[in-house]
């Protein structure tokens, strides 16, 4: 063979292998080996940018701004623009806008297969991760379907064990898996021990972190964990002193459970206790929820891999405000003090004279208002009387000052922000209306 030949025969080889990869990432859709969504619930963007500025002054950033792309997202509801959480997550979860007060099904009861479903039918591992309990609306959006009767929680429990197909469960809500009892009168009522249910259908059980740490990742392929019997406990609560594992254990177990699948895998991760504590006005606490949630961010970034896509997403806003801390200086309600017979004195509440000698808010709305009627004012007094609320400013669980009182925080028609990095990430930029991001991910599948 002449030389002459033989080196066309490579030029070709070369340009219509040049011409190969231009078609591919041109083209073709890069596909994401792991999709890991994060929902913060609750993490106004106020809120998130007074975690960066206590992480500044510690000379430290947030894993959070280090995802690439940002985009502001559109969660106004169906007919309403202030979402409840379960329409807000219904339309994330499932790309339809609903009425407040649904999840997974519209107003004609039609059944809205979520994002977990897709990643399902595509070949995907799934997984459920949250620090909450596993029924509440928002990672019930991802997999169950109610329209808020009562007595949900049993029903939505029994969906997630015997329909969902999720390969690794993680979370709270331990007492709507086994029948009700004594000492769990939150338990089921039909009699049912889905927790034996799942074991039967291969589930591998745990019920602390440390169990937790000790699982067999590389041959685990269905993890169930019920870690709490309700929310699991704020961070500022218990300090190590608590059976629960971190956000980032649990991230960290279930991408290593999840990754060994070759069509690749979704994981879902929620964060509720940020907007628990929003709710009460309990900036501290919400703060504290705000780090731990980054650090699973870390932890996701760490584990996922390059060929991840990696979201983090606020559900929905609860109104927070940034006012500096150092310019409160709000006089403390005084603590209840104890009668003869040993009974509390319910404490006194905040008034518009007291407030008016602080000069800032820390809330739009919430339980650190000044309460206007004789019901309210009768409802704070009994929640410091019970310690759920604290008189002391200085106290973890003492409702920092809101513009309005409310019983609890109010939801806003406030937009939320999605963060994205890895494959795909440059897909969420500008503004997005919340039902879009499904499809946004599904085309990654």
């Amino acid at each position: 063979m002449k030389w002459w030949v033989g080196l066309l025969a490579l030029l070709l080889i070369l340009f219509f292998g040049l011409i190969g990869v231009f078609y591919v990432r041109t083209f073709v859709a890069h596909r994401a080996d792991g999709i890991i969504v994060i929902v913060a619930n609750g993490l106004d963007s106020s809120l998130l940018n007074k975690a960066r500025h206590q992480a500044a002054a510690r000379g430290q950033t947030l894993n959070i701004d280090a995802l690439s792309n940002v985009a502001i997202v559109d969660v106004q509801g169906l007919d309403q623009p202030v979402p409840d959480e379960a329409s807000a997550s219904t339309a994330l979860a499932s790309g339809r806008r609903v009425r407040n007060g649904l999840v997974g099904v519209t107003a004609d009861a039609t059944h809205l297969d979520s994002l977990i479903y897709a990643a399902q039918k595509a070949g995907r591992s799934t997984g459920l991760v949250t620090n909450r309990e596993l029924t509440r609306a928002t990672p019930l959006a991802f997999y169950g379907r109610t329209p808020g009767q009562p007595a949900y929680e049993a029903r939505s429990a029994a969906e997630l064990i015997d329909t969902s197909g999720i390969d690794v469960i993680l979370g709270g809500g331990a007492d709507y898996f086994t029948p009700a009892t004594l000492a769990n009168e939150r338990g089921r009522t039909d009699g049912r021990d889905l927790v034996a249910d799942a074991a039967g259908k291969g589930y591998t059980l745990v019920r602390t972190g440390a169990d937790l740490d000790r699982i067999p990742t590389w041959r685990t392929r269905q993890l169930l964990g019920l870690f709490a019997p309700g929310d699991f406990t704020f961070g500022p609560f218990h300090r190590g002193a608590t059976t629960e594992p971190s956000l980032s254990s649990m991230a960290a177990t279930a991408i290593k459970c999840l990754q060994y699948n070759v069509s690749g895998y979704l994981l879902v991760i929620e964060d509720g206790l940020i907007g628990k504590a929003a709710r009460n006005n309990w900036t501290d606490v919400a703060l504290d929820e705000v780090f731990a949630l980054d650090a699973a961010v870390g932890t996701t970034r760490s584990y996922a891999g390059k060929q991840a896509l990696i979201l983090v997403t606020s559900n929905f806003s609860l109104g927070s405000l940034d006012t500096a801390r150092e310019d409160l200086a709000l006089p403390p309600p005084p603590v209840p003090a104890a009668t003869a017979a040993g009974a509390l004195v319910p404490p006194a509440v905040p008034t518009s004279e007291t407030v008016e000698q602080g000069s800032g808010y820390e809330w739009l709305a919430g339980p650190g208002g000044v309460p206007k009627t004789d019901a309210d004012k009768a409802w704070l007094r009994a929640q410091y009387a019970s310690g759920l609320f604290s008189p002391n400013p200085a106290d973890l669980h003492h409702p920092a000052p809101a513009v309005r009182f409310a019983r609890h925080a109010d939801l806003t028609a406030g937009p939320a922000w999605i963060a994205a990095g890895g494959v795909g990430a440059e897909r969420f930029s500008g503004f997005i209306p919340n039902e879009k991001i499904f499809s946004l991910v599904q085309d990654l599948f």
